[in-house]
């Protein structure tokens, strides 16, 4: 029996290798003390999660869908 179910591990590899890239990247600059430069990037990471987890659960429904 063959295996439909696809895995969906490359978005999330991606988000997981640019989320912390993003954090040390701010670490390091000269904005790491300014709170609002914290608040957007840790924002604009949680969009990207919620964005990643969306299109996942979408592909999954629409392949579900056109499986006879």
């Amino acid at each position: 029996m063959k295996n439909h179910r696809k895995t969906s591990w490359v978005p999330w590899l991606i988000v997981m290798i640019v989320i912390p890239v993003q954090i040390s990247a701010l670490a390091r600059g000269s904005d790491a003390e300014n709170a609002s430069s914290w608040i957007f990037v840790l924002g604009l990471d949680a969009l990207m999660i919620v964005f990643v987890y969306g299109v996942v659960a979408l592909r999954r429904q629409w392949d579900e869908r056109r499986r006879p």
